[in-house]
């Protein structure tokens, strides 16, 4: 009984957020403001642990994902543009997904000191992505983490993120900010 009321409560949260939310699982590609909306919703107590910062983001005024877009940029997890744009409509790709979730791993590792040793200084050896590329040490910790993964041996920063695989990576995260 006790994981049919879990289960249905989360039911009706889901029920509760923005359309554009629930469509995310079926998106071809995601945005921004999806991967904020993932963090904001899912990872909302990991994100409470990070040190706030002053954030000021031009772009997501009236935005659904306004409510989740701005603490997952206070918290450091994603940043604005120079220009203090978020660009909530632009489309992530591996790389991005990567050095946010990278940045997740960090307050992760911060409340599971032992199990961060996993990928912490981690070296994995990625096809297509050498270890003086500048995403490399991103790249190196989510695959390491077993956050995200490797097709034949290759990351493919530039591959856009479908919606089925940001819930994935986000599903694994939340696994290991379990205490």
């Amino acid at each position: 009984l006790p994981i049919f009321i879990t289960r249905l409560r989360a039911s009706a949260a889901l029920a509760k957020l923005p359309a554009e939310y629930r469509a995310i699982p079926g998106r071809a590609t995601v945005t921004r403001a999806d991967i904020a909306a993932l963090i904001g919703v899912r990872l909302e107590s990991l994100l409470n642990r990070a040190q706030p910062r002053q954030a000021i983001i031009g772009d997501v005024r009236g935005h659904w994902a306004q409510a989740w877009i701005t603490p997952v940029v206070r918290s450091g997890v994603m940043e604005t543009l120079p220009n203090y744009e978020f660009e909530p409509a632009r489309q992530v790709r591996r790389a991005e997904l990567a050095a946010t979730v990278s940045r997740l791993l960090s307050l992760v590792a911060a409340l599971r000191p032992e199990l961060a040793k996993k990928w912490q200084g981690a070296r994995v050896t990625v096809n297509d992505v050498g270890s003086t590329h500048l995403s490399y040490p991103a790249v190196s910790a989510v695959v390491a983490a077993g956050v995200m993964s490797l097709s034949n041996g290759n990351f493919d920063l530039l591959r856009p993120v479908t919606g089925a695989e940001a819930m994935d990576v986000i599903s694994r995260l939340e696994a290991l900010a379990r205490p």
